[in-house]
């Protein structure tokens, strides 16, 4: 199992360029969907929809397992722990 940043190329601690301007565009796409009264669980299949196709794209479908599988593993984790929350992109 691989850390997030290996996963991507990325050396540890680094994010990929433009990092926070897309995830400012994304979570402003989530917030027009709500603002039109879709329903969050449609929205967030609709993402799912989107994005599986372009990870095994961009990173092959092992590597996607072994992504999904870290994810997992942080999931249970943070979970264990007292869990993120929606929006949040770091831990105190």
């Amino acid at each position: 199992m691989t850390t997030f940043t290996a996963a991507l190329g990325l050396s540890p601690g680094m994010v990929p360029p433009r990092f926070a301007e897309a995830l400012f565009t994304f979570q402003g796409a989530l917030e027009r969907c709500e603002a039109a009264g879709i329903p969050g669980h449609s929205v967030l299949a609709a993402a799912l929809v989107e994005l599986m196709p372009r990870l095994v794209t961009a990173y092959g479908a092992d590597g996607v397992a072994d992504m999904l599988a870290t994810l997992a593993v942080h999931i249970r984790s943070d979970m264990a722990d007292g869990g993120l929350m929606a929006g949040e992109t770091t831990r105190q």
